[in-house]
């Protein structure tokens, strides 16, 4: 009787032994996955390998885009996702290095998602139809520069900012010290409206936005601690020049 019951008993503890086991390796597993995807996400955070194209729609930037990435123009429609590609760079030691560009749709409901991409981003170009100058276009491109230049990120890592000024080629072009001087005018008033809604609301616990510029003056680019340059290019008819630009900013 008693042999038998060692016997029972030794069964049951190899049972528990190998389910102890299993759950170990389970764990250890689990662990493993966790940390990888840990590392792995870590490491796409530091890296900020991505620079995005940015602007309203029709403005060139998926042009730009695909003349950037494959070196094609492209005719393109408005999009309504991300387009992503990769680019080799050189850098100053000579060495290849890749990176990632990723054009974001221009539409009023589709544009906001350049915020997902700003915790892993280097550098944005900001594309511009520098045709199109009235009163009310010039408004809607203030709107989204002002949503840009306030993000967190867009602070917190001191981002450059390429603003393009394209078609200039046409005949109803407006040049880039025009378009940069008429941004300015209409980011003061935004960033003075802003400021007095937010005031008026008060204290409710939310991240307080940052004020833009130099208070009690003007608005003005070279007032915020950012690199911002305005260049024109002409996608279509100069992709070459407009590419090398481009290049050379992103190495700089």
């Amino acid at each position: 009787m008693e042999d038998n019951f060692n016997k029972i008993k030794h069964t049951f503890s190899g049972i528990l032994n190998s389910q102890y086991a299993t759950i170990l390796i389970i764990t250890i597993f689990i662990l493993v996955v966790a940390a990888y995807l840990f590392l792995n996400t870590f490491k796409k955070y530091t890296d900020r390998n991505n620079f995005l194209i940015l602007g309203l729609s029709d403005s060139g930037k998926t042009t730009l885009f695909f003349k950037l990435t494959k070196d094609e123009l492209v005719k393109t429609y408005t999009s309504r996702s991300e387009n992503e590609g990769k680019l080799m760079m050189k850098t100053k030691k000579n060495k290849k290095k890749e990176i990632s560009i990723v054009d974001v749709p221009g539409h009023e409901r589709l544009r906001f998602r350049f915020s997902e991409y700003l915790p892993i981003t280097k550098g944005l170009i900001f594309v511009i139809d520098s045709t199109q100058q009235s009163q009310v276009f010039v408004r809607r491109i203030a709107e989204y520069l002002y949503l840009i230049l306030v993000n967190k990120y867009f602070q917190k890592f001191n981002m450059d900012l390429l603003i393009l000024c394209n078609k200039t080629d046409l005949l109803l072009a407006v040049s880039k010290d025009k378009i940069k001087e008429s941004l300015e005018t209409e980011l003061d008033h935004i960033r003075l409206t802003r400021t007095a809604n937010v005031e008026s609301q008060g204290e409710n616990g939310e991240e307080e936005e940052v004020f833009l510029g130099y208070e009690n003056e003007k608005f003005k680019f070279e007032h915020l601690p950012n690199s911002i340059e305005f260049e024109e290019v002409s996608v279509i008819n100069d992709g070459n020049k407009c590419n090398e630009l481009i290049l050379d900013w992103i190495s700089s």
